[in-house]
């Protein structure tokens, strides 16, 4: 089966959203959403970074969110565990690319689960059927705003 995510890649959004290069971490924090992250100790570490930044109008510092009780230990100690880091505007919009194509691949893996379940059974309203499937696909094309952040660089 095809792998649906990457944790390594997943921890270092995380670490370079709490990075002290503005340019870096708004990069990330205006193309990435709760979608591009399937682990739960990511998911967990986004959403603190997120809170934080609404709370301090900046993210927090990765030592921080290291440090954050709000967050589970497995989380904490997960994010211990990061050693790279991105350094430049290019490898942050590599890893980007890599963290959409992941989401992309869980979205068309959980589409593709539901239309088996949805034809098997006894009857089949197709017309919904493909609305539906339409309104995913576009869904899973489509990449977060830059407008939508709320990250000042």
């Amino acid at each position: 089966m095809t792998k649906l995510y990457s944790a390594a890649g997943e921890v270092l959004a995380i670490k370079t959203l709490c990075s002290p290069k503005k340019n870096l971490a708004g990069k990330l924090l205006s193309e990435l959403d709760e979608e591009h992250f399937h682990t739960d100790e990511a998911q967990e570490a986004y959403k603190a970074v997120l809170k934080y930044l609404r709370q301090h109008g900046e993210p927090p510092t990765f030592t921080l969110l290291c440090e954050d009780l709000a967050i589970s230990d497995e989380a904490r100690e997960t994010l211990k565990l990061v050693v790279k880091t991105v350094k430049t505007v290019g490898q942050a919009e590599q890893l980007l690319v890599t963290l959409n194509t992941y989401r992309q691949t869980r979205m068309l893996y959980r589409l593709s689960k539901g239309i088996l379940g949805y034809l098997e059974k006894p009857s089949v309203d197709l017309e919904a059927l493909l609305q539906a499937v339409q309104e995913k696909v576009s869904k899973i094309s489509q990449q977060k705003s830059m407008e939508e952040t709320l990250f000042h660089v």
